[in-house]
C-alpha cells in the first residue's frame, strides 16, 4: 500500500506499477481528509488495471467494495458514489443489500417481455379457456388493433396506472374512429387479464389496471326470451323477398343458424346429398355441424345465381359473406309491424317450436349445434352425429312453418300500439 494521496485527474493518468510491485493500494487524501476513495492496481496476464474502492464500515466491519474500473467513471463521479455509500451506511441502511437489490430490479427489468411479445404469448396461453367471441376481442384490443399502440414497445414494467387510465380515457372520449365507452372498457378489460396472468407468471408485482375508472361497467342483463308467434313467423316469411337477406331470413327460420353462419355459407359446404357442413372455423362454439337440408332451405339454396368466382352463397365481394345486417333488416322492418325482433330470436323460436312438435331434446340441441358448458358426456363421449334424427326434425320443422305461410292471407300483422 503506497502513502495516501490528493487524487487528481493527471495524478490517477500518472498511477502505475513499478517493477516489483503486483497488488498496490492507494487512497484518496484530500487536504489530510481520508475520503473513502481507494485505487486499486494489478498486474495480471493481460497487462496492468486500475480499479475503483469505496471504504467504509458497517456493522462493526471494515469493508472494501469494488465500484468499477477507473475507466468506467471520472473522479468526481467515483467520489460521489463513495459519499453515496458511506451516507448509507452511516443511515444505518446496507450499501451491498441496497445494490443487490438494485441489480436484481434492474436484471428483472432487462428480463421482462415488452407489451407486443406477452400480448401473443397472452393470446396462446388464453385461447383455449376463452370463448370464441371473446377471443376475437381480445386478439383486436391486444394486438391486431391500435387500441392499446402507445403501449405495444414498452415493458410491462413500464406501463404504470396513469398510462393505463389516460388510454382508457382517450378510448371514451376521442377513440379511434369515434368515441366509444363500450370499446374503451372492453380495451381495459382485456389489458386487466393480461396483467393478471403476467402477476401469475412472475413478470410483474402489481397490475397497473387495478382502481382505474371502468368508463361502462358490465351490466347484468336479462337473458332474451323473445320468441316469434306462428303468425309472426309467416308475415316475417312473406315479408323477406327474394334478396340475399330475405334468402338468410327465410333460412334461419328453417335452420336455427345463426346469422354469420348462415350469411357466410358457401357453395363448398353443400354436397351433392344436400348436407350442409359448418365448419368448426365458422361456428360460435368452434365445433363443426352437419345439416341435412329439408326440401324448403334447398329451393331457396337452388334460387341464388352462383358466380363462378366466388364461393359465398350471399354478399357482393366481402370475404366473410353477407355483411349489411343492419340496413337489410332496417329496410325488412319497414315492409311490416313487428314487436322489437332480432335475428337470434329466429334461433330460440326454432328451439322452441320444434319442442312444442315432440321432437326429442337431444336432437333440437343437435340440429342448433348447441353443447351446453360444463357436459362432459356430450363434449367427450358423445360423438353421434344424430344425422337421421336431424333430416326428420328438420323436416318436420319446415312442414309446420310452410304450413303456417299458407294458410296466412296477410302479409303484415297489425301494427302494434
Amino acid at each position: 500500500m503506497r502513502n495516501p494521496m490528493n487524487f487528481t485527474t493527471r495524478a490517477i493518468e500518472d498511477l502505475d506499477l513499478i517493477d516489483g510491485e503486483s497488488d498496490v493500494w492507494v487512497w484518496d487524501c484530500d487536504a489530510g481528509k481520508y475520503s473513502g476513495l481507494g485505487i486499486r492496481m494489478r498486474r495480471g496476464k493481460l497487462g496492468a488495471s486500475k480499479t475503483w474502492y469505496a471504504s467504509y464500515g458497517f456493522g462493526g466491519q471494515d469493508r472494501r467494495d469494488r465500484l468499477g474500473d477507473v475507466a468506467d467513471y471520472t473522479l468526481a463521479d467515483a467520489r460521489h458514489r463513495v459519499y453515496e455509500i458511506r451516507k448509507s451506511a452511516a443511515d444505518l441502511v446496507d450499501p451491498r443489500a441496497k445494490k443487490a437489490e438494485a441489480l436484481a430490479v434492474a436484471v428483472k427489468a432487462v428480463n421482462c417481455p415488452s407489451f407486443a411479445v406477452y400480448a401473443e404469448h397472452y393470446l396462446r396461453r388464453k385461447q383455449k379457456d376463452l370463448r370464441p367471441n371473446t377471443y376475437r376481442e381480445r386478439v383486436r384490443y391486444l394486438a391486431a388493433g391500435p387500441h392499446l399502440e402507445p403501449f405495444k414497445k414498452l415493458r410491462l414494467d413500464q406501463i404504470d396506472k396513469a398510462m393505463v387510465a389516460a388510454r382508457i380515457n382517450f378510448l371514451e372520449d376521442t377513440g379511434i374512429t369515434k368515441p366509444s365507452p363500450v370499446v374503451a372498457q372492453a380495451a381495459r378489460m382485456a389489458l386487466l387479464d393480461l396483467f393478471k396472468l403476467a402477476i401469475a407468471e412472475g413478470h410483474v408485482e402489481d397490475n397497473p389496471v387495478t382502481g382505474t375508472r371502468q368508463p361502462a361497467a358490465p351490466k347484468q342483463q336479462e337473458p332474451r326470451e323473445r320468441t316469434l308467434a306462428d303468425d309472426e313467423l309467416a308475415a316475417l316469411w312473406q315479408a323477406s323477398g327474394d334478396g340475399d337477406y330475405g334468402r338468410i331470413t327465410r333460412l334461419a327460420i328453417l335452420l336455427g343458424g345463426r346469422r354469420k353462419e348462415i350469411g357466410g355459407m358457401r357453395w363448398s359446404e353443400i354436397d351433392a346429398a344436400g348436407n350442409w357442413t359448418l365448419p368448426g372455423d365458422r361456428a360460435k362454439n368452434e365445433h363443426p355441424l352437419v345439416l341435412p337440408l329439408p326440401a324448403a332451405a334447398l329451393d331457396i339454396i337452388r334460387s341464388v345465381k352462383r358466380c363462378e368466382d366466388r364461393d359465398h352463397l350471399f354478399g357482393g365481394r366481402s370475404p366473410d359473406g353477407f355483411t349489411l345486417w343492419s340496413n337489410a333488416k332496417r329496410k325488412l322492418d319497414a315492409r311490416l309491424a313487428l314487436k322489437p325482433w332480432r335475428f337470434h330470436d329466429l334461433r330460440r323460436s326454432l328451439v322452441t317450436g320444434m319442442h312444442e312438435l315432440g321432437i326429442e331434446p337431444h336432437v333440437v340441441k343437435a340440429v342448433v349445434n348447441h353443447q351446453e358448458r360444463g357436459d362432459v358426456h356430450n363434449k367427450h363421449y358423445n360423438r353421434a352425429t344424430y344425422l337421421p334424427q336431424k333430416a326428420e326434425a328438420l323436416g318436420r320443422w319446415s312442414e309446420h312453418v310452410l304450413g303456417l305461410v299458407a294458410g296466412a292471407n296477410v302479409v303484415e300483422l297489425p301494427r302494434a300500439a
